[in-house]
């Protein structure tokens, strides 16, 4: 009777140890893929931000309106008072770069 105890506690304690590093395994691969979500949408959105510079480039290339209408948009940002884009770039991204929602650029005039 007591080896029997003895036998069901370790099993027991076994059972437990294997439920624990299950655990453990699931919960990091889990956050693994949340990670590598994260950065996949994040290059996938800087491959569309190059997408789009490179249209911007071909246009400037062939027509010289086009690259007029370019220059004045693209403003160098040291142009904008600091408060003014204190007030818009509230964020800080994972990856310690600093961003604006649409909503908040809306909010705020730069003139």
């Amino acid at each position: 009777m007591k080896g029997e105890r003895a036998i069901t506690i370790i099993a027991l304690i076994i059972t437990i140890i294997v439920i624990i590093i299950i655990a453990g395994v699931t919960t990091y691969s889990g956050i693994e893929s949340i990670n590598t979500a994260k950065k996949t949408a994040f290059i996938s959105e800087l491959e569309m931000i190059q997408a789009k510079v490179n249209t911007i480039y071909e246009k400037r290339r062939t027509n010289q309106s086009e690259v007029e209408y370019y220059n004045k948009i693209g403003q160098d940002i040291n142009n904008v008072e600091q408060n003014k884009l204190e007030l818009v770039l509230v964020d800080n991204s994972k990856e310690g770069f600093r961003y604006f929602s649409r909503k908040r650029l809306k909010i705020t005039r730069f003139r």
